[in-house]
């Protein structure tokens, strides 16, 4: 397929969509330029769409990665990406999404509806490799006369409807908790740790030297090794 290098475009912020076609999208060496929404979808068996060296920021409701209908390789090298009010990465249908020396961050404090991960993969098959995945953080308490404690942090990883992923020599950590607010008489209290993982009954999980930060729920089947690869 064709590669595409970006380049710095100051405060505006690329956007794009790769349909059908094999693809590298890559970030000038030096620069790791904004890329604010991207959609894959109908990456054919033998095909591949690979993106390097970007920082993925979505400011609005919509995921920053959206994947449809895709029986070929996505893979997602080096990059930095979250999304300030929903999912960062959605993958729905996905034969193939790889994630290698990445860092993934949920939805900010204060726009995080708490059934939000960071990562959700429906009928998809998801590989991380050396990665931070970080969960959304819970809403901060309010401070006044009263105050309000900290809202709980987000799932990380959510799996659902016969999905797999396998985390390799990564850090997959629940989102952390919101600041509890302040008033006369003291601090309210901060916001639990969300889940590292859902994991539906139908889909699987697997830990490869990897440190969990968070609760793994859902009752799907889980293993965990700690030695190296």
């Amino acid at each position: 397929g064709d590669t595409i290098v970006l380049d710095d475009v100051g405060s505006q912020a690329h956007m794009g969509a790769i349909v059908g076609k094999s693809l590298t999208l890559v970030g000038r060496p030096g620069v790791r330029p904004r890329i604010s929404r991207l959609h894959v979808e109908g990456i054919g068996p033998s095909g591949s769409v690979v993106v390097r060296d970007l920082y993925g920021r979505r400011s609005w409701t919509e995921p920053w990665l959206t994947a449809r209908d895709c029986e070929g390789v996505l893979l997602l090298d080096d990059l930095w990406a979250t999304s300030e009010e929903s999912v960062t990465l959605d993958l729905v249908d996905c034969a193939s999404v790889i994630l290698r020396r990445c860092r993934v961050e949920g939805a900010y404090y204060g726009f995080t509806p708490i059934d939000v991960p960071t990562i959700s993969a429906v009928r998809s098959s998801l590989s991380a490799y050396e990665c931070e995945l970080i969960g959304p953080e819970g809403q901060a308490g309010t401070s006044g006369f009263s105050c309000t404690g900290g809202g709980y942090g987000g799932t990380t990883l959510e799996l659902r409807d016969s999905s797999e992923a396998r985390v390799a020599s990564s850090d997959l950590i629940g989102g952390p908790g919101g600041l509890g607010g302040w008033s006369s008489s003291g601090p309210c209290s901060d916001g639990a740790q969300g889940a590292a993982a859902e994991v539906d009954a139908t889909s699987r999980l697997d830990l490869v030297a990897t440190d969990v930060f968070g609760s793994i729920d859902g009752g799907g089947a889980t293993s965990t090794t700690a030695g190296p690869e």
